[in-house]
């Protein structure tokens, strides 16, 4: 372990090309191995499933065919292989990949209760990202803290924490309402970057921009190159705003950063906002968490429908 170990209880940390890796260890039957177990180390080494490539390839064989494991195949081409996994998991091929089919790079993702709630509940994410991992292994998979003004700073926190995820959104003022950047703050967003996870900084005023180069310049990450989302207008009100992006942008050159940009918008505005986002070289995301609406101004009958019209709309890809 080449440094103190930030990761979660029970990982072993890794440097890796730009990243750092962690790897959790995990209670395994040693009866589901083949080959000689798990010996004294001091006597016999690391086991030789680690070391006999033959007997490690069966192994992996056998997870593959499990139904209680279901691993992934060897070649992601494999279109037998998904076929099986979607019958498995009751869904189809088609459902699995068509928003990325259709142009999208990148899932935002929330977890829901009973009553259609969002929730920051860490064990939902966790069987969503391995169901969408399974399902779209090509894609960002993102989940989000957002407090929606339910949850505390503290319950953001903890969810980035216990899930640690690939992705994670993280509404900048939500986590520091008191515009002060505190060393719990530092903390995570170090933790997270150290973790590999990609943060994507949710700014719903130009005036958070001033909050993320803060929070980011005492955490010592660099700012330049942040992804970040500004969100256009609001859920509540249903309506956007699309004046207020340059501001965004000077308030971006007021601080002598170029962040990695993009936008989200609502409602029937949203198109107008998105090509003008588009053509001030910023990113877009596109959902029904923020307009059913499809350019015809039709309601849209699912994601994947919209994310096409407006990929062929603007000539995305």
């Amino acid at each position: 372990i080449p440094k103190k170990n930030p990761g979660p209880r029970g990982s072993v940390f890794f440097p890796g090309n730009g990243s750092n890796y962690y790897l959790t260890a995990r209670t395994i039957p040693i009866t589901a191995l083949q080959g000689e177990p798990y010996a004294n180390p001091s006597h016999h080494g690391c086991p030789i499933v680690t070391q006999d490539l033959e007997m490690n390839t069966r192994n992996r064989n056998s997870a593959i065919q499990a139904d209680y494991i279901q691993y992934g195949p060897l070649n992601l081409e494999d279109e037998d292989y998904w076929k099986k996994a979607a019958k498995h998991w009751k869904t189809t091929v088609e459902v699995a990949k068509n928003c990325f089919k259709a142009g999208a790079g990148a899932i935002h993702l929330h977890v829901r209760n009973e009553k259609g709630e969002h929730v920051l509940d860490a064990g939902l994410y966790k069987e969503a990202l391995k169901e969408l991992e399974f399902k779209v292994p090509k894609m960002h998979i993102q989940v989000t803290t957002e407090a929606v003004g339910i949850y505390s700073p503290e319950d953001m926190r903890k969810l980035a924490y216990d899930v640690t995820p690939p992705g994670t959104s993280i509404g900048t003022s939500e986590l520091i309402p008191s515009r002060k950047p505190s060393s719990e703050d530092v903390k995570l967003y170090k933790y997270l970057t150290e973790a590999g996870t990609k943060i994507q900084h949710i700014l719903y005023n130009p005036e958070d921009v001033d909050l993320l180069v803060d929070l980011l310049n005492k955490a010592e990450i660099p700012a330049d190159g942040a992804w970040c989302l500004f969100v256009i207008g609001h859920y509540t009100g249903k309506i956007s705003y699309p004046e207020t992006i340059p501001k965004f942008l000077k308030k971006m050159r007021d601080n002598n950063v170029n962040f990695d940009w993009s936008i989200c918008a609502f409602a029937k505005e949203e198109l107008g906002c998105l090509e003008k986002a588009i053509n001030l070289g910023g990113k877009i995301r596109v959902g029904f968490e923020n307009s059913l609406y499809m350019p015809n101004g039709e309601i849209a009958p699912n994601n994947h429908s919209k994310i096409l019209a407006v990929n062929e709309m603007f000539k995305l890809s």
